[in-house]
């Protein structure tokens, strides 16, 4: 294998045939992956050249790839599809469709997965490696970094160099996976199908717990522990993944699932199980919610209000601003309201004072006994209520004085109409805008 001559021309067009090699996408235990756009109709996908640390094992591969048609014929929506094998510079190759450049291993960096996140991305892995193991393929090398994602759908790839099995359980003789993922009898180059339902669990493992479950400073310490050591789960896992990890990492083959479709089918019901226990669990020991109960001075309006600004915030028109507006409109309004007031006021104070009291006189009529002029009786003031003054041949202030309430009565009604038409006013002015920002800011989170 030529490896300097691949290096200086890897890039140059139709190097390998029919393809252009745009640009390395990562590299594994078996070699080399690249990106490349076949030239013809443009479309991309994924080179791996095959590196060998054993060049006596270059015709044993070589005849393994010339069986690349026997992987293309598994059709899958969670694997990476075989398109096509070669050879170039005495490196073999295997063309593989594109599944992107995102995998579990990039996924797992950003930090911690949710259950609900974790559960569809695993299931579809393990369906992935159930149609491998339907056409007796085994993959020996499953790793976050194998499993590529795109949107929610997961894809296992790589699986290209994997041993062909026989309907005589032959098992593997060369290479093998990463050791953090590897099952604890690749450590004696021997392995099946289970193999990879422990490289599944641990996949599972890492993805519940965020790491791991042994490491160590080198390739062979961290073998032995799995051979060795019982990895601890922790109790914040459910207990149907509990023991479904447990049966999957068992360290005798012959504890584990037969193959990733028993696996399957295990792993379904202990979701299930865990569903209807935590929903068990929920109706007996959960209470009822109780009606929340506004603080107060605080109405629905107001809640609708601050629901309404979270969403203006977004959106191009400030809630602020539009309150801040409708309250100097009703200052202005208020303002009127009371210069209106006061003036009525000052009218009826001023109708309320007799313009000349000295023009007041006593009506006419008989004279009663109290009266000045009734004889032999000190004179008795009337009520006030009994006299009737008359000003200037009109009548008295206290009629004035009523008559003034009764023309002050229609300024009266219409400043209170006025009033709950402001407020009436408000209202709709508040739920209007309150409305238009609703409005505004979904329009924006939708953008």
């Amino acid at each position: 294998m030529d490896w300097e001559t691949f290096f200086r021309n890897y890039r140059d067009p139709d190097f390998v045939p029919g393809f252009t090699i745009l640009n390395k996408l990562g590299s594994g235990v078996f070699g080399e992956v690249y990106k490349a756009k076949r030239t013809s109709i443009g479309k991309l996908y994924a080179i791996k050249f095959l590196r060998l640390q054993d060049e006596r094992l270059h015709a044993q591969v070589v005849r393994e790839i010339d069986s690349v048609d026997h992987f293309a014929q598994v059709d899958h929506p969670n694997l990476v599809s075989i398109e096509d094998r070669g050879e170039v510079c005495g490196i073999p190759y295997i063309v593989m469709g594109y599944a992107g450049d995102e995998t579990l291993k990039s996924l797992l960096l950003e930090g911690d997965m949710s259950v609900e996140r974790v559960i569809p991305l695993i299931r579809q892995v393990i369906r992935g490696v159930k149609a491998l193991h339907e056409h007796s393929i085994i993959h020996f090398d499953l790793k976050p970094a194998n499993v590529f994602i795109r949107g929610d759908v997961a894809r296992v790839g790589d699986y290209g160099l994997s041993k062909l099995m026989t309907e005589s359980r032959a098992t593997l003789s060369m290479g093998r996976g990463t050791p953090y993922y590897m099952a604890p009898e690749m450590l004696r180059r021997r392995g099946d199908a289970r193999s990879d339902v422990y490289s599944l669990g641990v996949i599972l493992f890492e993805m519940l717990v965020g790491d791991v479950p042994f490491k160590g400073d080198t390739e062979w310490e961290i073998l032995k522990r799995h051979e060795t050591e019982t990895p601890l789960i922790p109790d914040v896992i459910s207990a149907g993944l509990r023991a479904f990890l447990k049966q999957c990492l068992g360290k005798n083959p012959e504890t584990r699932f037969a193959n990733a479709g028993a696996m399957l089918a295990a792993f379904e019901a202990a979701v299930v199980g865990d569903l209807a226990q935590a929903s068990q669990a929920g109706s007996v020991a959960t209470p009822p919610p109780t009606p929340r109960v506004l603080p107060p001075g605080r109405s629905g309006l107001a809640n609708v209000g601050s629901a309404a600004g979270r969403l203006a915030g977004k959106g191009k028109v400030s809630l602020e601003k539009v309150r801040a507006e409708v309250q100097d409109v009703l200052g202005k309004v208020r303002a009127g309201t009371g210069e209106m007031v006061e003036a009525a006021k000052v009218n009826f104070r001023a109708a309320q004072r007799p313009r000349n009291p000295s023009k007041i006189v006593a009506g006419s009529g008989p004279r009663r006994e109290g009266e000045a002029g009734a004889p032999g009786r000190r004179r008795r003031r009337a009520p006030r209520a009994a006299q009737v003054p008359v000003v200037d041949g009109r009548r008295s202030t206290g009629t004035r004085a009523g008559l003034g309430y009764l023309f002050l009565l229609p300024f009266t009604l219409l400043s209170w109409a006025l009033r709950n038409a402001v407020q009436v006013v408000m209202v709709a002015a508040v739920i209007a805008a309150l409305c238009a920002c609703v409005h505004l800011g979904l329009e924006a989170a939708i953008l």
